[in-house]
């Protein structure tokens, strides 16, 4: 059974004739595990960036992109995501901090065992907002989810009106529709890009609730990642540029090698010219030494 709970599957085993209580939780230890991987990776990431824009001083070479508007950038970007507000997973933003995880000076980040575990018992929905994009909604009888795999709403909290037969979200009117069984539900249009693609089942009456869009932290550094990677990216964009003028450097290379040449050659050749002139002049002024001696022995 896969539609009682958002993100739950109900796996029945045996048949009982009374009832029984159903509850879940998150495993505090792997969830730790997790977590900690997840900022392992992250420092790593920022501790290679760094290494690689240090600025240099006295006693510190200068990083390679030390002076890199793009490489900067991303660190920036980065950041603001990490520590930024995620929407879309209830009224309030939620925050990465509030799970214990805190920024080093460095833009590092550490996590506090303690505070973490104790976060999951009072607001595990944190936990999901990190590692888990979901439809939600402030009403128990409302089914929010994808119209389609290509979906692409934008994050945030939406109200949603009905009266049973027509039904609008964020003021955008939304298309009644019945499936093959009789089910009915509603569908966002195409108008409204922020929007798109949601389609919301009630399972009773719902005059007025919140519908809430959350993308995970990881699905937008991943979503910011394969943007800044692809080849309209800024990194692509700054590596074009630095191969072009490595090639501009090339040719210039190449022309002052043609003009050293040039200028050795033509140096050769004043020199050997120079020194035939000497030679020719210093076998003149032997000549006329010889000759005035022999004047000097007539006398």
């Amino acid at each position: 059974i896969a539609d009682l709970f958002d993100s739950y599957t109900l796996n029945l085993i045996s048949t009982t004739t009374s009832s029984f209580r159903i509850s879940s939780s998150l495993d505090k230890t792997t969830a730790l595990n997790t977590m900690t991987e997840f900022i392992d990776t992250l420092n790593t990431t920022r501790s290679k960036l760094n290494e690689l824009t240090v600025v240099g001083n006295e006693t510190i070479e200068s990083g390679p992109l030390s002076r890199n508007i793009a490489v900067k950038s991303i660190k920036n970007s980065i950041t603001e995501l990490v520590t930024g507000p995620i929407k879309g997973f209830g009224a309030d933003s939620l925050y990465l901090s509030e799970l214990g995880v805190r920024t080093n000076q460095d833009g590092t980040l550490t996590i506090n065992d303690k505070t973490f575990k104790s976060q999951l018992d009072s607001n595990p929905k944190v936990f999901d907002a990190i590692f888990n994009s979901m439809f939600s909604s402030s009403s128990p009888y409302l089914k929010v989810e994808s119209s389609a795999s290509t979906s692409n709403p934008t994050p945030g909290t939406y109200s949603y009106i009905s009266d049973g037969s027509s039904a609008t979200l964020a003021g955008s009117n939304m298309t009644a529709t019945t499936d093959s069984s009789g089910n009915s539900y509603f569908l966002s249009n195409g108008l409204s890009s922020t929007i798109r693609g949601i389609k919301i089942t009630e399972a009773q009456s719902v005059s007025s609730a919140f519908v809430y869009i959350g993308e995970s932290l990881v699905d937008q550094l991943s979503t910011y990642l394969t943007n800044t990677l692809k080849s309209s990216g800024n990194l692509t964009k700054a590596q074009n540029v630095a191969g072009t003028n490595i090639a501009d450097f090339n040719i210039d290379l190449t022309d002052i090698d043609d003009r050293a040449k040039s200028l050795k050659d033509r140096y050769t050749a004043q020199f050997s010219s120079m020194e035939s002139a000497v030679t020719s002049l210093k076998s003149t002024g032997d000549y006329l030494t010889n000759m005035m001696d022999a004047f000097n022995k007539d006398d």
